[in-house]
């Protein structure tokens, strides 16, 4: 039986989390002995962790330095939570985070209590710069350890390259991310991998079958898109399409999921733009797939990707899919082959789902494609075995 230790942030919504509760599904726990260490165990999507899954939670030495490291907005309800937000910004004050030492992470190290016995591997799943990496680095024994890349904007990564040493594999998910890493640190190249998410693509259809019973979810021509409402993602540029698209008499309804710091920003331009009738905010969700399964056609307009689970789910639903035209979304989109990539303009994403909803494109050859893809992942589960078997 392998021995593996998979460190996460917590089980919230997201991308990363999804992804990795794939892996957790496509690991046979005949084989694989399965330890998850979240920062906080916690989150939506931890009913979800199969049952074969040990689940532990970060130790410190004291619970204020879990709010330091975790990432998350924490709530001012108690003069305990005030005061830690408060110390945590003196710290990130006086402990400087930089490309040479991560001087804050060297301090909370300090406060952090060490996971006993080895493993066979250690993944570092979450990625992004967290504390995780520093701490698998130096408080994990294992035989062979991995980190996961999940973005092709990396610039984050100052605060973690002190510990790549450590690690003997980079997983990049997609050959954008790669990419990117190897133009900023080339010597990573021997280290540097790609490795896509695996996906749980039966799940996905079953899950798109359950009953959707949102009244605000109607209309003949529903768009829809999915992600943080931050900057990265686009939605500025989604709203500037729809005014496009209203000003040419266009009927639609264009559905936006998530949340973010960007929300009610998004919500006061919508408003300013006149567009509160055709651009419905829909909030999270915990389970979006049958909103893909029932939507006209799926936008995503982000400005970079790792590689975008949600398009990858919408190419699983069989859905047209507008996508901006970045490194990462062009491993998995061909113009009209299986979807559309457009310049993140919005005058060029109004032009192609005006062509859509018209019926000015040849979507029927689109479907066709998506209904003839082989979504295989076997060949990325084989990666963890190779990684096992080399030497150091």
């Amino acid at each position: 039986m392998i021995k593996v230790l998979i460190l996460t942030n917590s089980f919230a919504i997201g991308g990363t989390e999804a992804a990795l509760n794939s892996l957790l599904k496509m690991m046979n726990p005949e084989e694989y002995q399965i330890t998850v260490l979240a920062i906080t165990k916690e989150g939506p999507l931890l009913k979800e962790v199969p049952g074969t899954v040990k689940i532990k939670q970060l130790l410190f030495t004291k619970s204020k330095y879990r709010i330091f490291v975790s990432g998350r907005k924490e709530k001012t309800d108690s003069i305990k939570t005030l005061a830690a937000k408060i110390e945590k910004k003196y710290y990130y004050f006086k402990y400087k985070q930089n490309a040479e030492k991560n001087h804050l992470y060297e301090k909370i190290l300090e406060y952090t209590s060490p996971l006993e016995g080895e493993y066979d591997l250690l993944l570092d799943f979450h990625g992004y710069g967290y504390f995780l990496t520093a701490y698998g680095a130096e408080c994990i024994k294992a035989k062979k350890k991995a980190m996961w890349i999940h973005d092709e904007n990396i610039w984050w990564l100052y605060k973690v390259v002190s510990y790549l040493g450590k690690y003997d594999k980079i997983f990049c998910v997609s050959q954008a991310v790669k990419t990117s890493l190897l133009k900023n640190f080339p010597e990573y190249k021997e280290k540097a991998e790609v490795f896509y998410n695996v996906t749980d693509t039966e799940r996905i259809k079953r899950m798109a079958d359950d009953a959707l019973n949102d009244e605000r979810y109607r209309g003949n021509r529903k768009i829809l898109t999915i992600g943080r409402m931050e900057e990265q993602k686009g939605y500025d540029v989604a709203i500037e399409a729809a005014e496009i698209l209203k000003n040419r008499n266009i009927a639609f309804q264009w559905f936006f999921m998530g949340d973010g710091n960007l929300r009610q920003e998004l919500e006061k331009f919508v408003k300013k733009k006149g567009l509160e009738k055709n651009i419905i905010f829909l909030g999270k969700k915990s389970n979006p797939y049958p909103y893909i399964k029932n939507c006209n056609l799926y936008v995503q307009p982000s400005r970079h990707e790792g590689y975008a689970t949600t398009i990858f789910e919408a190419r699983v639903l069989k859905k047209i899919i507008v996508a901006s035209d970045i490194p990462s979304n062009r491993e998995q989109i061909k113009t009209g082959i299986n979807g559309y990539l457009e310049i993140l303009k919005g005058e060029a994403f109004a032009e192609r789902i005006e062509g859509i909803l018209q019926g000015k494109e040849h979507t029927e050859k689109i479907i066709g494609n998506l209904e003839n893809e082989n979504l295989d992942f076997a060949g990325e589960m084989k990666k963890l075995d190779k990684l096992l078997k080399e030497r150091k």
